[in-house]
């Protein structure tokens, strides 16, 4: 049915679609709010293994890595409103794993963890520009002083 126009009817309890004056989907509404409800059988084949992704399988997946990857992917999880959009991200942070070896996204982990950044863009800059070899400062860095730097008591 892709390219056709169909007539979409809802109530508060059923979505119906139709194609001309037949229905060709029909499903009861969810009622939680901002969750998906997907029917497995009306994906394409190619989607349906996503479908089994749950935040359950990347945790387990990143606890076999290391308990500081598991607790990066906790944070990407759950720094979304909806998890499911994160597990594109998850998948690729985890496929560092081979990409770039099992030390350097360990290692790439903590570092992003310690900027408090929790997303794929992250951990990729991190390895691609080899930021995961260097060591980590022991102390934190304070900001210098400057007249053009004005600071939090001007704001108040």
């Amino acid at each position: 049915y892709i390219g056709q126009k169909v007539k979409i009817v809802y109530t508060a309890t059923y979505v119906s679609v139709y194609l001309g004056s037949q229905r060709i989907a029909y499903h009861l509404r969810s009622a939680r709010p901002y969750k998906y409800n997907t029917v497995q059988e009306h994906l394409p084949s190619s989607h349906r293994f996503v479908s089994e992704w749950n935040p359950d399988k990347f945790i387990n997946w990143a606890d076999h890595i290391h308990p500081d990857v598991k607790a990066y992917i906790g944070k990407v999880l759950e720094n979304k409103s909806y998890p499911e959009q994160t597990y594109r991200s998850c998948v690729g942070i985890l496929s560092f794993d081979k990409k770039a070896g099992r030390d350097r996204l360990i290692a790439a982990c903590q570092r992003a963890t310690e900027y408090g950044a929790y997303n794929y863009k992250v951990i990729e800059q991190i390895i691609n520009n080899k930021l995961d070899r260097l060591e980590t400062p022991k102390e934190k860095t304070t900001m210098p002083l400057h007249k053009n730097i004005r600071g939090a008591g001007y704001y108040k």
